[in-house]
């Protein structure tokens, strides 16, 4: 058990490393801002295609079957949207962006060691700062391109609800 928590903060330690690296490189560049948004926009509608297979987040079992894919494909969404090529008023927005998908991978980290720990009341809390991290990001992301903003499919992003945890 202790092992778990101990890699678990390793692998928490390392998420946050890999994600302050990538908000403060700089990826502008003479890319057009058409291509950009829809090198950004396919990029966020495979996340979201991807998202959507996995089990909700609302329960001990979808927590821990679709946590480390969530994690892992908000944290690869945004190294991928960091390295975009993008004018730099693009890229501010995409760097805004990258920071809050990297929150709410954040987020479901925490929410996974909680679920482990059968921490009930802090996996609710966490589940209601997911929902709410991933609500405020919709404006942030629609300004990066509209599939980033939730517009397009799947309309609704799987966020999970504070149910059985």
């Amino acid at each position: 058990m202790r092992a778990r928590a101990v890699l678990a903060a390793i692998a928490f330690t390392g998420l946050l490393a890999v994600g302050a690296s990538l908000i403060f490189d700089d990826h502008t560049a003479n890319g057009t801002d058409d291509g950009a948004r829809d090198r950004a926009g396919a990029l966020c509608t495979s996340a979201h295609d991807r998202l959507a297979t996995l089990p909700p987040l609302n329960d001990v079992h979808g927590i821990a079957t679709a946590g480390p894919e969530v994690v892992d494909v908000t944290v690869s969404t945004a190294r991928q949207l960091l390295e975009l090529d993008a004018p730099a008023e693009r890229a501010a927005s995409i760097r805004a962006y990258a920071r809050r998908l990297l929150r709410q991978a954040s987020l479901t980290s925490r929410l996974q060691q909680a679920a482990r720990a059968r921490d009930r009341r802090r996996a609710v809390a966490l589940i209601e700062q997911i929902t709410a991290n991933s609500r405020a990001g919709r404006p942030e992301g629609a300004a990066v391109a509209p599939e980033c903003g939730g517009i397009v499919r799947p309309s609704e992003p799987a966020t999970p609800t504070p149910q059985a945890v």
